[in-house]
């Protein structure tokens, strides 16, 4: 199949210079520059119709072999008139008859190809850290990847393991099937009506890093796990699953709700792969949990995140969003491995995963600590009777849920800091509390309350509310005794 592809490539370059000496030889057919151009293609169509023989004698297309004569006897015409000094039939042939139907011979050749080959072609618009791995993605018994092409003059002429890197202009001279823009790329006006185009850049609208790496980390697992661990932002950087024993399976995430904590949980329990062995739930809380819903916060716009894995939104008013991801996805399973999320989770974790680590080690600054208070008041403006009884009927379900399957259920209240701990309202604590209560009526559970816990300090957070990385292998040891007896209870 490397033949096919450099012999596309000679094409794709002749089809450049046929553009390029016709736009010259609109002036004059006797410049050096239109002369040497003609010279060139010529040498050219010999070298490419030399390389195509050995093709056509494996695969006959007599089409083809018809193209190319007809190619072959228009240059002998303008050789002719360039020898009786005929400009007008110069430029008549070349421009009028020449360049166009080299243009057809260059789309027949592309189909030719595709018949021997049965394999579509791909191409890469921008070049960026996502590219060395963009390979990864195509199912080579479905497509190939032909080409990147990137605005970067330094990167033109190199290749991406063997696959060339050309210029943005060359790409209306390629035949391709599939057009692959990177999130770098910004090119709207280089796609035509004639290509498939799937924008990376339109996945990143459905991506969010945490999310992706709890399914990827998920789907891997190969053995039952011990436990699980939902929540929001609080249990994602305060729970560090390296430091409990067993294997335990981290799935909260910022700004996370009792939703979509459900929903981790119910595919978890019901895996056959790693249910058998699931002891305990550790349900990341804060007391304003029952207050706070997904859709209807100013981080409305993450619940999209969730339908890659999922298969639906809460909301399902946004259609839009629905339809663009189909259609996505799609075009995606023409032409990408069946697995194909997991590797754009993997060519995406760079961008995003470095800042996550940096942010989380370092340690909570004096504006942190001042906005301790106004961060406290915010969390605590929520007065919502109909989100929390909704609250309420998802964690009852939850629990009902785990008590099917006799997991024990650990409602965890992640440690803050007393910047913020001493600014919360008391009101929302009772109502936490109170639903808690009653739900303990119904249900064999426990709760691990660290809120205002005396033994953190400053040192041990990155903001005034989230532990950072040292806060959280200190709690998270804490919080392993506690389990031990509990499950040994």
């Amino acid at each position: 199949m490397d033949k096919l592809l450099k012999l596309e490539y000679m094409a794709k370059d002749m089809d450049i210079l046929f553009h390029a000496t016709g736009s010259e030889m609109q002036y004059n057919v006797y410049f050096p520059g239109v002369i040497d151009g003609v010279n060139s293609l010529i040498d050219g169509l010999v070298e490419l119709s030399d390389g195509l023989q050995a093709v056509l004698e494996l695969y006959p297309d007599d089409s083809i072999s018809a193209r190319l004569d007809e190619i072959a006897a228009y240059f002998e015409d303008v050789i002719s008139y360039y020898n009786s000094d005929d400009g007008d039939s110069i430029k008549t042939t070349f421009i009028g008859r020449l360049t166009p139907g080299f243009q057809l011979f260059h789309k027949d050749l592309s189909s030719y190809f595709f018949k021997i080959s049965r394999l579509k072609k791909a191409v890469v618009l921008g070049v960026d850290h996502c590219s060395t791995d963009i390979e990864k993605l195509v199912d080579t018994d479905k497509c190939r990847l032909a080409a990147f092409f990137s605005s970067n003059p330094e990167q033109c002429g190199k290749n991406i393991n063997g696959i060339p890197i050309f210029g943005v202009e060359e790409l209306p001279f390629f035949q391709y099937d599939y057009l692959i823009k990177t999130q770098s790329v910004y090119h709207d006006d280089l796609a035509s009506e004639e290509h498939s185009v799937i924008e990376l850049s339109e996945y990143l609208t459905y991506y969010e890093n945490k999310i992706h790496m709890i399914y990827s980390s998920y789907l891997s697992r190969k053995s039952p796990i011990d436990g699980f661990i939902t929540g929001l932002s609080y249990a994602e950087v305060g729970i560090d699953p390296t430091y409990l024993n067993g294997d335990v399976l981290n799935a909260a995430v910022s700004s996370q709700d009792l939703y979509y904590d459900y929903l981790w949980a119910e595919m978890f329990v019901h895996d056959q792969r790693i249910n058998s062995g699931i002891k305990y739930a550790l349900i990341g809380m804060c007391y304003y949990s029952f207050e706070y819903e997904l859709i209807k916060s100013r981080y409305k716009n993450r619940a999209c995140f969730y339908y890659p894995v999922f298969r639906s939104f809460r909301d399902q008013s946004d259609q839009e969003k629905i339809n663009k991801y189909k259609s996505f996805e799609q075009l995606a399973s023409e032409i990408f491995v069946k697995d194909y999320p997991i590797h754009l989770y993997h060519l995406f974790r760079g961008l995003y995963q470095p800042a996550f680590d940096e942010m989380t080690s370092r340690f909570m600054d004096n504006e942190e600590i001042r906005q301790g208070k106004a961060q406290a008041e915010r969390d605590c403006n929520k007065d919502y009777p109909d989100t929390v009884r909704n609250n309420t009927r998802i964690l009852r379900k939850y629990l009902s849920l785990l008590k099917s399957k006799n997991i024990i259920p650990v409602i965890v209240v992640c440690p803050t800091s007393s910047h913020y701990s001493g600014h919360f309202s008391q009101r929302l604590k009772d109502e936490f509390y109170s639903i808690i209560n009653s739900l303990k009526s119904e249900f064999d559970l426990f709760i691990l309350d660290y809120f205002d816990c005396i033994e953190f300090f400053d040192r041990d957070f990155y903001d005034c509310s989230h532990l950072n990385q040292a806060g959280a292998q200190k709690f998270t040891k804490m919080l392993n005794k506690r389990l031990k007896e509990i499950l040994t209870s």
